[in-house]
């Protein structure tokens, strides 16, 4: 009996352990490009974005904001913590729409168009940075052609440079 009690403690302990390691600290920002326009699709666990926007705003602490406000401040956020450019121009971060899901928050943000003779891609997404081992995976695609990815994180000051030439796609 005393067996089969540690047992189940022992299992506990475990469980819960299981659950706390969970909560990863990893974001995906994919970029995509078709022939009119772009977008910036992230995908950040709802801990991160609440902790984050609590420590950046302080305004925000200790108070319940609307799903509006809340999608302002996550726009305001990426605004200052995510820089990318093709060929050296800048591409600024419009319109932003959030979908909630139960364990994490889609943030959709309207691009420029991306000119076909573009070469390079640089990006340089800080968004999380204070989290330890904080990961963030950038995804690269244009419609029609071969995707790119890269991880971001401490060991490479969260920035990365793509090589975007573009070959012709035969179909």
């Amino acid at each position: 009996m005393k067996a089969v009690f540690l047992f189940l403690c022992l299992s506990c302990v475990l469980a819960c352990f299981e659950v706390q390691s969970g909560e990863k600290n990893e974001a995906v920002f994919k970029v995509v490009f078709d022939e009119a326009r772009g977008k910036l699709i992230a995908t950040i666990p709802n801990h991160q974005i609440d902790e984050q926007l609590e420590n950046s705003f302080s305004e925000l602490r200790f108070r319940k904001i609307t799903r509006e406000r809340r999608a302002d401040y996550i726009a305001r956020y990426f605004r200052d913590t995510i820089n990318m450019q093709y060929n050296a121009f800048p591409m600024a971060l419009g319109t932003t729409h959030l979908t909630y899901r139960p364990n994490h928050v889609q943030i959709t943000m309207d691009l420029a168009y991306m000119p076909k003779s573009a070469s390079q891609f640089y990006v340089e997404i800080r968004s999380f940075e204070e989290f330890d081992d904080q990961q963030n995976l950038f995804e690269f695609e244009v419609v029609g052609e071969q995707s790119q990815s890269i991880m971001l994180s401490k060991r490479n000051n969260f920035t990365g440079l793509l090589d975007i030439t573009r070959s012709i796609v035969r179909r």
